[in-house]
């Protein structure tokens, strides 16, 4: 139907970008994707406005969601194979020496820049809750800015921990972050950083907060 809005589909991996009609299934966009521009380990498109933000190793690229023609390419200093957030018009991303960015699309410029310790994160996107930003480096530190003041609260990794592979964006729930990595959930306050309790084992995938529980499966075939 003519009234009907139109609602697009991104999918992307390792060898493809995909975007299709959600009502139709038809495919309005295909591209090939090789080297800096691959989404390996879940690194992924978010919808901006009526446009969508498409990251690659060296930039974020501004493209039209009706036929997949970029708009804008905007370099991202030392490189980032993070997924983008958007907060407040602006894009939030952080390279791969732990640099956090807020860019303005308009102008493609870096309003605002911060060195953290989260090295290297990957696939990862930046968790907004209120004007506070989360986000882990791949070693596993995870780091909390406070967006209103451009300053930042707290970067912690959890005890005993020296270095682990994190691929899975963190998860908010009732002021507490969760991390997954290693079958293991980590959890840590929103306020203060600190361990809220000690890490759960055997655990199969990135869990989920809803409504005051945590959801996860296990290696051994519980939920």
């Amino acid at each position: 139907h003519d009234a009907l809005p139109i609602y697009k589909l991104f999918f992307s991996g390792a060898g493809e970008f995909i975007i299709a009609d959600a009502l139709s299934g038809k495919i309005v966009y295909r591209e090939s994707l090789t080297g800096v521009n691959n989404h390996m380990f879940g690194r992924h498109s978010v919808q901006y406005g009526q446009n969508a933000l498409f990251p690659t190793n060296r930039s974020i690229k501004i493209i039209e969601t009706n036929t997949g023609k970029t708009i804008k390419s905007i370099n991202i200093p030392g490189g980032s194979k993070m997924t983008p957030a958007v907060y407040k018009g602006n894009i939030l991303i952080v390279n791969q020496q732990g640099l956090f960015y807020r860019i303005n699309p308009e102008y493609g410029k870096i309003i605002k820049e911060l060195r953290t310790r989260a090295v290297q994160p990957v696939a990862v996107t930046v968790v907004v809750h209120g004007d506070r930003a989360y986000f882990p480096g791949r070693r596993g530190t995870v780091v909390c800015i406070n967006l209103a003041e451009n300053k930042i609260l707290w970067q912690k990794k959890p005890a005993g921990v020296k270095s682990i592979g994190v691929f899975q964006d963190l998860v908010y729930g009732k002021n507490i972050l969760f991390m997954f990595a290693k079958s293991t959930i980590y959890s840590f306050s929103a306020s203060t950083g600190s361990e809220a309790f000690p890490p759960i084992r055997g655990i199969s995938s990135t869990p989920l907060y809803y409504d005051g529980y945590l959801y996860a499966g296990t290696k051994d075939g519980r939920f």
